[in-house]
């Protein structure tokens, strides 16, 4: 598990932001956001994000998908796993409240514009936090080639 800190500029985190908010949709009382990872405005930064990985685990990877998560802290969402190798959140708007992700064994707080890496099986969730406040992050799921 690692930490990449400082990825982008405060102008392209900010566009980042912007962009994401035209394809984040709510279906059925959740938010969805489709695979994002071939998509033209988000295709170079999500390449950055893979790259950067890559070097430190010093692997050539591949984007097996990618998206958006948008959440306010008042749902539980359950621990979950991910079928890839790594996974990769990017803490792209968060506070000091909710900037992180929760593993079975602790939270590993992050601040926004860094990423988490971590290995795919390991279970973890978004934690609940107060007070409500918007919460997005970008995320990757990552294969060995």
């Amino acid at each position: 598990m690692f930490i990449i800190e400082n990825i982008f500029s405060p102008k392209v985190r900010k566009k980042i932001i912007k962009d994401s908010k035209k394809i984040i949709k709510l279906r059925e009382n959740k938010w969805f956001c489709p695979d994002i990872s071939k998509h033209k405005n988000f295709k170079k930064y999500i390449n950055i994000l893979a790259l950067e990985t890559a070097k430190i685990i010093k692997s050539n990877l591949e984007i097996k998908n990618s998206w958006f998560s948008f959440s306010m802290g008042d749902k539980d969402i359950e621990f979950h796993n991910h079928d890839s190798d790594y996974s990769l959140v990017y803490y792209l708007q968060t506070q000091l409240n909710n900037s992180g992700t929760e593993f079975k064994n602790g939270l590993i707080k992050v601040k926004q514009n860094n990423a988490l890496v971590f290995d795919s099986i390991l279970y973890h969730k978004v934690p609940k936090y107060f007070p409500l406040k918007e919460r997005r992050t970008l995320v990757l799921e990552l294969n060995k080639i």
